[in-house]
């Protein structure tokens, strides 16, 4: 899917409703679902990585694609009042884009992408959305 600032939030509901199907994830754990934070289940890691593969932010072997998740920040930068959330959210992902290693499980990969954004969020005090 080309992620550009235009996409809106229908389309990513539509990835989420997608990757809901591809994974099986239960509708109430689909519904309680939080994109910033870490998934507790399996099921839950596995929608998160379906949804990472279907918004390009990761390549098919679970790197991540930095130029895509950038793509996506920008895309955001007029939605929260922080001036320097895209600039906090950017290093951010570049440290956790060295947290795993090529062809990681889809699933395990997700995890530990989220639990270093939200770990490293914290340490530099971005204000994750939705928390």
């Amino acid at each position: 899917m080309d992620f550009t600032a235009e996409h809106d939030l229908g389309d990513i509901m539509k990835v989420m409703e997608l990757c809901k199907n591809k994974t099986g994830i239960s509708d109430e754990a689909a519904k309680n679902f939080k994109p910033h934070q870490v998934p507790q289940t399996h099921d839950e890691q596995c929608y998160l990585a379906c949804i990472n593969h279907e918004l390009d932010f990761v390549f098919p072997n679970n790197t991540m694609n930095l130029e895509r998740v950038k793509q996506f920040y920008a895309g955001l930068k007029t939605m929260y009042p922080d001036p320097d959330f895209y600039e906090k959210s950017i290093k951010v992902v570049e440290i956790c884009a060295t947290k795993v290693t090529a062809n990681s499980d889809d699933c395990a990969a997700a995890k530990i992408y989220m639990e270093c954004y939200v770990d490293e969020a914290n340490k530099i005090g971005l204000k994750i959305p939705g928390h």
